[in-house]
């Protein structure tokens, strides 16, 4: 089941909410139609800069140019610089992971060994994306101490330390250290922590502010390494709300990190989709959008002896087709495989040696679709938007009186494959209002007060409840 989430503040509730909806789905039309068009009618700021004699710049397509060339990373995690799939784009993180294999290690041989593997993916005629992972002095992967991203609870990590003037010095004394070695002319961009829709996002502080203040952070990459494109990530499209409105104004691309559990390659697909229109609606300028990590994974129910065996291998190479195939037809314009390694006794070297094969196709996919195809599932249901079933939703008398006295609303929306419609639900805080189910063609087809008084948890498990006879039940991933 699919989930999308809103957080809206009224003045006056029913007019914005309706006006607001329909503003943003005109928006999203508005910027689709312009990216079909010649990039040079472009009304929309373009993000670009030159990078150790490099040139790029992003369309309204969301597709990255580099040196007047599209640019479509197609690789992964788990390959060698001259490897024999004919894969060039690596990804980097720079993160905990070498410390904790080996506590002897040094930063001052990681600085060397991540300046060695670049030189020697430019010497391949390789790109590489880099992923700073790391903040305060002893490399934790946030913005708190000590924290490493896979340990910490959900909803831990308070990302309104970053505006911490010492934080944010620690931080960018780390940065500044590591520069040097990440500075290599095969570098296409850089990717600023994981997941960051994982952390928690007071509300203390605006969505333009935390905008400016990520802004910050990437200025002074950009001051560090050189003017190279800067993204931020997301996994899911919950709680990104304020990260995508970052991603759209002060960074230059949005990865999305999505994996496909059996069968449910339309899900992905449709998340993407949402992704990708939640960007459109928010962003101030063109924006970079690919699939920063992506493959399969299991439910999180079945138990797994390794973090790895989580996330296996493709099957087949028609069910790699049918998975990236669907992240170009929803819009990415890029992907990046989470296989860990394509060693010869490797799990994994089938999926990199049929990714190998589907390259041509796939990167040409990606750079010819201009706007996102609907799927299969989206055709079935009419292409009624979130947007739309919510506008439906509010517009319906029973709601309305539900939520007559409501000043700070927060809405759910998710389609229901059982039902076969679009359940809209309204939540003040962690308290049930009221819901309301829309037809796929977005007609209300029923009204009213919640079953249960229940609290909605706020955690990154949302996107993945799925509603049963009996209530919610959760299908977490990564």
């Amino acid at each position: 089941m699919q989930r999308h989430t809103f957080v809206l503040v009224f003045v006056s509730f029913f007019m914005t909410l309706v006006v607001a909806t329909r503003d943003a789905k005109a928006q999203a039309d508005d910027a689709r139609a312009r990216a079909a068009s010649d990039d040079s009618t472009s009304t929309l700021p373009r993000s670009s800069g030159e990078y150790l004699g490099q040139k790029w710049h992003v369309d309204e397509k969301h597709l990255l140019w580099w040196d007047g060339q599209p640019y479509i990373p197609f690789g992964g995690f788990g390959i060698e610089p001259d490897n024999k799939f004919g894969l060039n784009t690596y990804n980097l993180w720079i993160d905990f992971d070498p410390f904790h294999v080996n506590p002897k290690y040094t930063r001052e041989q990681h600085r060397r060994d991540i300046a060695e593997r670049l030189s020697r993916i430019a010497d391949s005629g390789g790109t590489c994306i880099v992923q700073f992972s790391m903040a305060e002095p002893h490399l934790p992967e946030g913005p708190q101490p000590g924290m490493r991203w896979e340990e910490e609870p959900e909803g831990s990590i308070n990302a309104s330390r970053l505006a911490d003037p010492k934080v944010k010095q620690a931080i960018l004394k780390v940065w500044a250290e590591y520069a040097p070695a990440v500075r290599n002319d095969c570098v296409r961009a850089i990717v600023l922590w994981n997941e960051i829709n994982v952390w928690n996002w007071p509300d203390t502080i605006s969505d333009g502010q935390y905008a400016s203040l990520l802004e910050e952070y990437v200025r002074e990459v950009k001051r560090l390494v050189g003017d190279v494109p800067v993204c931020l990530k997301i996994a899911g499209t919950w709680n990104v709300r304020t990260v995508i409105a970052a991603a759209g104004s002060a960074a230059d691309g949005l990865g999305f990190d999505t994996w496909v559990m059996d069968g449910d390659e339309g899900r992905a697909a449709r998340e993407i989709q949402h992704a990708l229109h939640m960007l459109e609606e928010r962003q101030q300028k063109t924006t970079w959008f690919f699939i920063a990590e992506g493959g399969r994974s299991i439910p999180e129910e079945q138990q797994v002896a390794k973090l790895w065996d989580r996330y296996p291998p493709f099957r087949s190479k028609e069910e790699a087709t049918r998975i990236l195939r669907g992240c170009a037809r929803a819009g990415a314009k890029g992907f990046i495989y989470n296989g860990p390694n394509s060693d010869p006794e490797s799990n994994y070297r089938d999926s990199y040696r049929w990714l190998g094969e589907l390259k041509p196709e796939i990167s040409r996919l990606m750079v010819e679709i201009k706007t996102p195809v609907p799927s299969d599932e989206g055709r079935a249901r009419g292409e009624v938007s979130p947007a739309r079933a919510t506008a439906a939703a509010c517009s319906d008398r029973t709601v309305q009186q539900l939520l007559s006295d409501v000043r700070r609303l927060r809405v759910t929306v998710e389609f229901s494959d059982r039902w076969n419609v679009w359940l809209v639900q309204f939540y003040s805080g962690d308290r049930a209002l009221g819901f309301a189910s829309v037809s796929k063609d977005g007609k209300v087809l029923e009204a009213g007060a919640p079953e249960t008084d229940e609290p909605y948890r706020n955690d990154r498990r949302r996107d993945d409840r799925i509603k049963t006879d009996r209530g919610v039940e959760s299908s977490d991933r990564r």
